[in-house]
Protein backbone atom coordinates (compact mmCIF):
# COMPACT_ATOMS: atom_id res chain seq x y z
CA UNK A 1 0.00 0.00 0.00
CA UNK A 2 2.50 2.57 0.60
CA UNK A 3 4.91 1.87 -2.68
CA UNK A 4 1.02 2.55 -4.00
CA UNK A 5 0.88 5.37 -2.44
CA UNK A 6 4.30 7.24 -3.32
CA UNK A 7 4.05 5.89 -7.05
CA UNK A 8 0.31 7.77 -7.27
CA UNK A 9 2.50 10.81 -5.31
CA UNK A 10 5.25 10.82 -7.84
CA UNK A 11 2.48 10.68 -11.03
CA UNK A 12 0.50 13.58 -9.62
CA UNK A 13 3.74 15.54 -8.72
CA UNK A 14 5.20 14.60 -12.61
CA UNK A 15 1.52 16.23 -13.85
CA UNK A 16 2.22 19.30 -11.96
CA UNK A 17 5.26 20.00 -12.90
CA UNK A 18 5.23 19.51 -16.59
CA UNK A 19 1.61 21.33 -16.34
CA UNK A 20 3.28 24.20 -14.63
CA UNK A 21 5.72 24.20 -17.16
CA UNK A 22 3.16 23.73 -20.19
CA UNK A 23 0.84 26.08 -18.64
CA UNK A 24 3.59 29.20 -18.47
CA UNK A 25 4.41 28.62 -22.00
CA UNK A 26 1.07 29.03 -22.89
CA UNK A 27 0.30 31.85 -20.68
CA UNK A 28 3.46 33.91 -22.33
CA UNK A 29 2.61 33.37 -25.55
CA UNK A 30 -0.68 34.41 -25.14
CA UNK A 31 0.13 37.67 -23.17
CA UNK A 32 3.12 38.07 -26.10
CA UNK A 33 0.37 37.79 -28.66
CA UNK A 34 -1.61 40.58 -26.84
CA UNK A 35 0.96 42.87 -25.65
CA UNK A 36 4.02 42.22 -28.15
CA UNK A 37 6.03 42.34 -25.08
CA UNK A 38 7.73 39.68 -23.05
CA UNK A 39 5.84 39.46 -19.89
CA UNK A 40 7.21 36.71 -17.45
CA UNK A 41 4.11 34.73 -15.80
CA UNK A 42 5.76 32.07 -13.55
CA UNK A 43 3.78 31.78 -10.10
CA UNK A 44 7.41 31.36 -8.24
CA UNK A 45 11.23 33.20 -8.51
CA UNK A 46 12.89 31.11 -10.25
CA UNK A 47 11.94 29.20 -13.18
CA UNK A 48 9.49 28.90 -15.57
CA UNK A 49 6.02 27.65 -13.43
CA UNK A 50 2.81 28.74 -13.91
CA UNK A 51 1.21 26.87 -10.50
CA UNK A 52 -2.45 27.34 -11.65
CA UNK A 53 -2.17 24.89 -14.86
CA UNK A 54 -0.26 22.67 -12.77
CA UNK A 55 -2.43 22.18 -9.87
CA UNK A 56 -5.50 21.95 -12.98
CA UNK A 57 -3.57 19.69 -15.00
CA UNK A 58 -3.73 17.80 -10.88
CA UNK A 59 -7.15 17.94 -10.68
CA UNK A 60 -8.42 17.34 -13.89
CA UNK A 61 -6.48 14.07 -14.09
CA UNK A 62 -8.30 12.95 -10.71
CA UNK A 63 -11.94 14.52 -11.77
CA UNK A 64 -11.34 12.74 -15.00
CA UNK A 65 -9.74 9.19 -14.26
CA UNK A 66 -13.46 7.39 -13.72
CA UNK A 67 -14.49 8.87 -16.96
CA UNK A 68 -11.67 8.12 -19.45
CA UNK A 69 -14.60 6.66 -21.70
CA UNK A 70 -16.77 8.85 -21.22
CA UNK A 71 -18.29 11.04 -24.15
CA UNK A 72 -16.79 14.00 -25.43
CA UNK A 73 -20.09 16.05 -23.92
CA UNK A 74 -19.56 14.68 -19.99
CA UNK A 75 -15.94 15.48 -20.24
CA UNK A 76 -16.73 18.88 -21.34
CA UNK A 77 -18.58 19.16 -18.41
CA UNK A 78 -16.53 18.15 -16.06
CA UNK A 79 -13.44 19.87 -17.49
CA UNK A 80 -15.64 23.20 -17.22
CA UNK A 81 -16.30 22.63 -13.13
CA UNK A 82 -13.05 21.15 -12.53
CA UNK A 83 -11.15 24.37 -14.11
CA UNK A 84 -13.44 27.22 -13.07
CA UNK A 85 -13.71 25.90 -9.42
CA UNK A 86 -9.81 25.61 -9.04
CA UNK A 87 -9.32 29.08 -10.91
CA UNK A 88 -11.68 30.76 -8.51
CA UNK A 89 -10.14 29.02 -5.30
CA UNK A 90 -6.29 29.78 -6.48
CA UNK A 91 -7.57 33.04 -6.93
CA UNK A 92 -9.38 33.35 -3.94
CA UNK A 93 -6.32 32.16 -1.54
CA UNK A 94 -3.90 34.86 -3.15
CA UNK A 95 -6.01 37.73 -2.85
CA UNK A 96 -6.82 36.65 0.84
CA UNK A 97 -3.16 35.78 1.48
CA UNK A 98 -1.30 38.34 -0.37
CA UNK A 99 -3.69 41.26 -0.67
CA UNK A 100 -3.21 40.68 -4.94
CA UNK A 101 -4.71 38.42 -7.87
CA UNK A 102 -3.20 37.27 -10.38
CA UNK A 103 -6.01 37.81 -13.13
CA UNK A 104 -9.21 40.04 -13.25
CA UNK A 105 -11.48 39.41 -15.19
CA UNK A 106 -13.88 41.46 -13.91
CA UNK A 107 -14.24 43.64 -17.41
CA UNK A 108 -15.39 40.38 -19.36
CA UNK A 109 -18.79 39.13 -19.73
CA UNK A 110 -20.25 36.76 -17.30
CA UNK A 111 -17.80 36.64 -14.87
CA UNK A 112 -17.44 35.89 -11.38
CA UNK A 113 -16.15 38.37 -8.93
CA UNK A 114 -13.59 38.34 -11.21
CA UNK A 115 -11.91 35.46 -10.83
CA UNK A 116 -13.45 33.33 -13.13
CA UNK A 117 -15.42 33.65 -16.63
CA UNK A 118 -17.39 31.90 -18.72
CA UNK A 119 -15.01 32.05 -21.90
CA UNK A 120 -12.17 30.93 -19.84
CA UNK A 121 -14.38 28.14 -18.48
CA UNK A 122 -15.17 26.95 -22.23
CA UNK A 123 -11.11 27.21 -22.59
CA UNK A 124 -10.72 24.82 -19.22
CA UNK A 125 -13.70 22.36 -20.95
CA UNK A 126 -11.57 22.30 -24.27
CA UNK A 127 -8.58 21.78 -22.60
CA UNK A 128 -10.41 18.88 -20.19
CA UNK A 129 -10.91 17.39 -23.53
CA UNK A 130 -7.86 17.30 -25.55
CA UNK A 131 -6.29 16.36 -22.14
CA UNK A 132 -8.61 13.41 -21.75
CA UNK A 133 -7.73 12.32 -25.15
CA UNK A 134 -4.41 12.83 -25.70
CA UNK A 135 -2.06 14.04 -23.63
CA UNK A 136 -2.81 11.77 -20.46
CA UNK A 137 -1.35 9.36 -22.55
CA UNK A 138 1.69 10.55 -22.92
CA UNK A 139 1.97 11.37 -19.26
CA UNK A 140 2.00 8.21 -18.22
CA UNK A 141 4.80 8.05 -20.71
CA UNK A 142 6.59 10.86 -19.09
CA UNK A 143 5.95 9.40 -15.39
CA UNK A 144 7.05 5.86 -16.27
CA UNK A 145 10.54 7.87 -17.77
CA UNK A 146 10.61 10.11 -14.80
CA UNK A 147 10.26 6.89 -12.77
CA UNK A 148 11.80 4.03 -13.70
CA UNK A 149 14.52 5.88 -15.63
CA UNK A 150 15.79 8.81 -13.66
CA UNK A 151 14.55 7.27 -10.15
CA UNK A 152 13.01 8.65 -6.98
CA UNK A 153 15.86 9.91 -5.57
CA UNK A 154 15.77 12.51 -8.75
CA UNK A 155 12.43 13.88 -8.23
CA UNK A 156 12.66 13.94 -4.51
CA UNK A 157 15.39 16.47 -5.36
CA UNK A 158 12.90 17.86 -8.02
CA UNK A 159 10.56 18.27 -5.32
CA UNK A 160 12.62 20.00 -2.96
CA UNK A 161 14.08 22.41 -5.17
CA UNK A 162 10.38 23.29 -5.90
CA UNK A 163 9.70 23.49 -2.37
CA UNK A 164 12.14 25.66 -1.51
CA UNK A 165 11.72 27.94 -4.80
CA UNK A 166 7.80 28.18 -3.93
CA UNK A 167 8.89 29.62 0.05
CA UNK A 168 11.58 31.74 -1.38
CA UNK A 169 8.93 33.56 -3.64
CA UNK A 170 5.98 33.26 -0.59
CA UNK A 171 8.12 35.17 1.93
CA UNK A 172 9.38 37.54 -0.81
CA UNK A 173 5.69 38.54 -2.31
CA UNK A 174 4.86 38.31 1.58
CA UNK A 175 7.47 40.80 2.56
CA UNK A 176 6.73 43.33 -0.59
CA UNK A 177 3.01 43.63 0.58
CA UNK A 178 4.33 44.75 4.01
CA UNK A 179 6.49 47.04 2.11
CA UNK A 180 3.69 48.85 0.70
CA UNK A 181 2.11 49.13 4.14
CA UNK A 182 5.91 51.03 5.24
CA UNK A 183 5.91 47.66 7.82
CA UNK A 184 9.69 47.83 8.63
CA UNK A 185 12.08 45.02 8.32
CA UNK A 186 12.07 43.39 11.97
CA UNK A 187 14.27 40.53 11.22
CA UNK A 188 17.27 38.99 9.32
CA UNK A 189 14.93 37.27 6.94
CA UNK A 190 12.98 40.45 6.19
CA UNK A 191 16.77 42.47 5.51
CA UNK A 192 17.86 39.69 3.52
CA UNK A 193 14.11 39.54 1.24
CA UNK A 194 14.26 43.32 1.56
CA UNK A 195 18.01 43.17 -0.09
CA UNK A 196 17.83 40.70 -3.15
CA UNK A 197 14.08 41.13 -3.57
CA UNK A 198 13.24 44.61 -3.92
CA UNK A 199 10.07 45.65 -5.48
CA UNK A 200 12.13 46.45 -8.80
CA UNK A 201 12.96 42.86 -8.95
CA UNK A 202 9.88 41.48 -8.30
CA UNK A 203 8.29 43.38 -11.08
CA UNK A 204 10.48 41.87 -13.55
CA UNK A 205 9.24 38.52 -11.84
CA UNK A 206 5.60 38.91 -11.20
CA UNK A 207 4.55 41.77 -13.00
CA UNK A 208 0.99 40.77 -12.15
CA UNK A 209 1.01 41.55 -8.85
CA UNK A 210 1.80 45.28 -9.08
CA UNK A 211 -0.65 45.44 -11.68
CA UNK A 212 -3.50 44.39 -9.75
CA UNK A 213 -3.03 45.10 -6.46
CA UNK A 214 -5.56 46.08 -3.87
Amino acid sequence: MGWLMMNLFYKYFIIFFVGSIVGWFVEVLYAYFRTKKFQNRSSVLYGPFGYVYGYGAVFLTIALSSFSNSSIIVTFIISFVTGTITEYIISYILEKSYGYVVWDYSKVKFNINGRVCLLYSIYWGFLGVIWSKYIIKIMDDITSFCYYKLGSEFLNFMLVCLTINSLISHLAIKRSGERVKNKRANNKIDLLLDKYYSDERLKKTFPQIFEYRR
